[in-house]
């Protein structure tokens, strides 16, 4: 069975994470986390959250910053 990633919007993340909504701005800003937009509003997918929380590794265990 297949589930559905729910998209949220910036303050449900910004609670789900403990910080501010400006914070999230400023990660999205600065590549740390994925998010897209909507009819002109933020939104980032649950799995996206739990990534971060995770301590930003993605599902194969790498982080998500590692390029090379």
């Amino acid at each position: 069975m297949i589930v559905a990633d729910r998209a949220i919007n910036l303050n449900e993340a910004a609670v789900r994470l403990g910080v501010s909504v400006r914070t999230i701005r400023r990660m999205i800003d600065n590549g740390e986390i994925h998010a897209f937009k909507v009819l002109g509003q933020w939104r980032i997918r649950e799995s996206e959250i739990e990534r971060i929380m995770r301590g930003g590794k993605d599902d194969d265990g790498s982080r998500s910053d590692d390029d090379n």
